[in-house]
């Protein structure tokens, strides 16, 4: 349970992993979800995400022994996509590539409780009814966060 950990810490490993792999967006949980259940700790992650995106590893004084002991240097990702969410604003086209997501999904250990009874059925039923007003086939929707760079059109 993330309200046991050392949030400066955690944060500090998302502020890491975000200078070291320097990506353009990054993905994580809607924090601020309203009309949809949602787990603690995934409320506690997704914050502790944006925070570290922006503007924290953006600064080189915060987690300075990064930049001193590790010789990262800040960095800034253009959007966030946050999954969850009660407000999508953005559409992605997932039909080439979900049966990868479902494999992902279904080797996750710690959540195997949670797919017991259908869960593929239900991934796959998700996608269909997110993609239809679309005119897709599967797709995941998002909140989309400019954090600097802009996105391409939302499928």
């Amino acid at each position: 349970e993330l309200s046991f950990v050392d949030h400066k810490v955690l944060r500090g490993e998302f502020v890491r992993h975000i200078r070291r792999t320097r990506p353009e967006v990054i993905l994580t949980h809607d924090p601020l979800v309203r009309f949809k259940r949602q787990h603690a700790d995934h409320r506690v992650v997704g914050q502790l995400v944006l925070d570290a995106a922006y503007p924290i590893s953006t600064v080189a004084q915060c987690y300075r022994e990064q930049i001193v002991s590790e010789g990262l240097s800040p960095w800034q990702p253009g959007d966030a996509l946050l999954f969850g969410t009660d407000q999508p604003t953005y559409i992605s086209d997932i039909a080439p590539t979900i049966e990868v997501k479902i494999k992902a999904l279904l080797a996750h250990q710690s959540q195997q409780s949670a797919f017991a009874g259908g869960i593929v059925e239900r991934l796959h039923w998700r996608a269909r009814t997110i993609a239809e007003p679309h005119g897709l086939v599967a797709a995941e929707e998002f909140l989309h966060v400019q954090l600097g760079v802009t996105l391409p059109e939302s499928s």
